[in-house]
């Protein structure tokens, strides 16, 4: 956790001081504690909407990223069946050519 812009008031539970602060001083002493308290506080709340945005961000760019890589998952699905369509035309062009040579040559040999 990062550390609180905000100064911690001087006055502290079971500091060791020679003379006792005027209730006046203590009074000052406490407003400050209540003010550095509800920065404190504030900081917190602004460091966790911060956390939320963030993983609002990372949960954006999951969803992009996804997308891709779906997107490149049916790419590659089309190009598999192209692949395949083409090696099954060639086969069968190539048995196509192997009937012809066979016919030419019962051909010549009749």
């Amino acid at each position: 956790m990062s550390k609180s812009p905000f100064k911690a008031p001087s006055y502290q539970i079971g500091s060791d001081y020679s003379e006792v602060p005027s209730l006046q001083h203590m009074a000052k002493e406490l407003k400050l504690l209540k003010i550095w308290q509800r920065q404190e506080s504030i900081l917190k709340e602004k460091e966790r909407v911060e956390r939320g945005e963030y993983l609002t961000n990372l949960d954006e760019e999951l969803r992009i990223l996804n997308a891709k890589q779906v997107k490149v998952q049916e790419e590659l699905r089309q190009s598999k069946s192209r692949s395949k369509s083409v090696s099954n035309s060639r086969r069968s062009s190539q048995h196509n050519t192997q009937l012809t040579h066979y016919e030419e040559d019962s051909r010549i040999l009749n």
